[in-house]
């Protein structure tokens, strides 16, 4: 078996992306309610607030989490213990982990590191996978990229059996039915069965979103499809990702969008950029952020230090060292506070 380099996940064009969360449907004992809350600090303590910004759960817990899949995760000192209660949108709990880290519910099951190993529990809290992985992330597109007792990636199914033997040194999440790879300073892709689907040829790569890929062959990137065949040839000085159809791309100094022709649909103005979600992208003027519309035009000036996508109708935002949420016209809906 070769050995496989180690690959350097990033954000943005330069090298490779980890691949975008992929929930499924969120099991539980009681339907869920569609409703979408989102985590909110007062006076050091967390709880949750509505899309309106309406103080739905008081802030009571010591860290919060996102929603996912219907729970979200707080942690809490409960009977002279620290616990990871699970919250349902009404704020009754739903099961609790006592682990010193627990994350998001992620295709039913909720990723733990115990007594620094990883393990796996579902959504009453019982685990699925005992603590025994030296690494491991969520479940996504059904399957967890995991070290087991060595120290390379493989991947797991629901149940914990092995479904991709641990053989990689690096390795991306799968998205879109690939998986990212390297292998001897080349970079591929995986398909399900864990075969190479894209052999290793490419200098540079990201994950697949919207069905294309951007790889870079030399010093200038392209977009392929999943059978390999580029769509859109390298020459572009850098790439992200496509989203809603179009993607940041530099051909200049600054970032602009293109659509899935190559054509120019965003002229170049950014000097950062980034995917659209939910009609919206975060851009960067100068050295300050704010988003943008399909046409371009920003919500609102540039004035935050650092922003999260849009995501079930907000965007979290920071104003020096405090976060709070905007709508998509750019209005603050929770304003930054500590």
């Amino acid at each position: 078996m070769k050995t496989r380099t180690l690959l350097a996940l990033v954000l943005l064009a330069g090298c490779d992306l980890v691949s975008p969360d992929d929930p499924g449907p969120g099991p539980g004992p009681d339907p869920i309610p569609l409703v979408q809350l989102f985590p909110v600090e007062r006076a050091d303590r967390w709880g949750y607030m509505d899309v309106s910004g309406r103080l739905v759960i008081e802030p009571r817990y010591h860290a919060a989490r996102p929603y996912s899949e219907g729970y979200a995760a707080v942690r809490t000192y409960v009977n002279d213990r620290w616990v990871w209660q699970y919250l349902r949108p009404n704020g009754t709990v739903a099961f609790e982990v006592t682990a010193g880290e627990a994350y998001d519910v992620r295709g039913g099951r909720v990723r733990v590191r115990a007594d620094g190993k990883f393990g796996f529990v579902d959504t009453t809290g019982t685990y699925v996978v005992n603590p025994y992985l030296n690494d491991a992330r969520d479940f996504i597109e059904g399957l967890a990229r995991v070290k087991t007792t060595g120290w390379r990636w493989g991947f797991l199914q629901p149940s914990g059996q092995v479904s991709i033997e641990p053989e990689f040194d690096a390795v991306a999440d799968f998205s879109e039915g690939r998986a990212l790879f390297e292998e001897e300073d080349r970079y591929g892709y995986l398909g399900a069965s864990g075969a190479p689907a894209i052999e290793p040829q490419f200098e540079g790569a990201r994950s697949f979103s919207d069905g294309l890929a951007a790889v870079r062959v030399g010093d200038r990137w392209g977009y392929i499809n999943p059978a390999g065949q580029f769509v859109l040839t390298p020459h572009f000085i850098s790439a992200g990702d496509f989203a809603e159809g179009r993607a940041p791309v530099r051909t200049e100094n600054l970032w602009e969008y293109v659509d899935q022709a190559g054509a120019r649909v965003i002229a170049p103005a950014f000097d950062d950029a980034r995917a659209f979600s939910e009609g919206r992208a975060a851009v960067r003027i100068g050295t300050q952020w704010t988003f943008i519309r399909a046409d371009g035009s920003t919500i609102r000036a540039p004035e935050f230090d650092e922003v999260e996508d849009f995501r079930a109708g907000l965007a979290r935002v920071r104003l020096g060292e405090l976060w709070g949420y905007i709508n998509p016209e750019g209005a603050f809906v929770w304003y930054p506070q500590g």
